[in-house]
């Protein structure tokens, strides 16, 4: 019987990447994040005095250029229990080692991925690499900032879009965009929309900011012709990488689709604003 991982004789190698909002926990290590170890010979006070200056929760274990363990609070706790207070003095640590204090170290590859291959029910922290070559630490917050982040990207496009059809449609009313959206050129094989929805994204800006139309939409979308078509762009291209999961969503990102929407906002309200105002006025 053929094996499900061989096509003939050429076994099939996993896919580095496949469809997901995570990807591979290398991917999803903290950017210029800093590894720092503490020996298994090294004290316990000198660990924990690491551990707090630095806001560390864990700290590699190492042995020998060997990565054997996790030294945290929590290790430290179990083991030593509550450290005897002084109300005279400074907390007594016990005079021991990092190294009976230490838990087994969860390794995982950087191509990993941490949606399937761990249970985070019982898992607060994993190591991307080996114990010879570590190459970061990956812990429960980092991939909660990660979905959180995936997630505010996807609702900024969500409003976004539907907040730009409505403006095109409001610039010019519902006749007219039929008569554009009926003369639009479009790549080849493109079907001639019929309505907004059946735009692409990076569509609205053809329509808006091409120069036969733009004077049109010009008091809806104030400013440059130029810089609004490069935003559309930009943003098409995040929500692409969002939809098709081509990379991981960056703080960058969500920065640009909110700067976005946020602009979108300011156009409408002043659009309309300036539409009371001239109905206000007498004849």
């Amino acid at each position: 019987m053929m094996d499900a991982s061989t096509h003939g004789d050429t076994p099939l190698a996993p896919p580095r990447r496949r469809p997901g909002p995570f990807g591979p926990a290398v991917d999803l290590l903290p950017r210029q994040q800093v590894i720092e170890k503490v020996r298994h010979d090294e004290s316990v006070a000198s660990a924990l005095e690491r551990m707090a200056d630095n806001d560390y929760s864990q700290l590699p274990v190492e042995r020998d250029g060997e990565v054997v363990g996790l030294f945290s609070w929590r290790s430290f706790g179990g083991v030593v229990g509550r450290p005897p207070i002084s109300t005279n003095g400074p907390v007594v640590i016990p005079d021991i080692q990092v190294g009976e204090c230490i838990v087994n170290a969860r390794f995982i590859g950087p191509d990993a991925f941490i949606d399937t291959e761990i249970d985070w029910t019982d898992q607060d922290c994993v190591l991307v690499g080996s114990s010879t070559e570590l190459l970061g630490l990956l812990a429960i917050y980092d991939v909660v900032g990660r979905l959180q982040d995936f997630g505010e990207a996807f609702f900024l496009i969500h409003e976004s879009e539907h907040l730009l059809r409505d403006m095109l449609m409001e610039a010019v009313g519902e006749t007219r965009l039929a008569e554009m959206l009926a003369t639009m050129s479009l790549p080849e094989g493109f079907p001639q929309p019929k309505g907004l929805t059946d735009l692409t994204f990076s569509m609205y800006g053809d329509l808006a900011c091409s120069k036969s139309r733009w004077t049109e939409f010009e008091a809806m979308f104030f400013g440059d012709r130029a810089a609004m078509k490069e935003s559309i762009t930009t943003v098409a291209t995040i929500r692409n990488v969002v939809f098709h999961f081509k990379r991981p969503v960056t703080v960058d990102d969500v920065d640009a689709l909110r700067r976005f929407r946020d602009r979108l906002l300011q156009q409408r309200e002043r659009f309309h604003n300036a539409g009371a105002r001239l109905a206000a006025e007498p004849e």
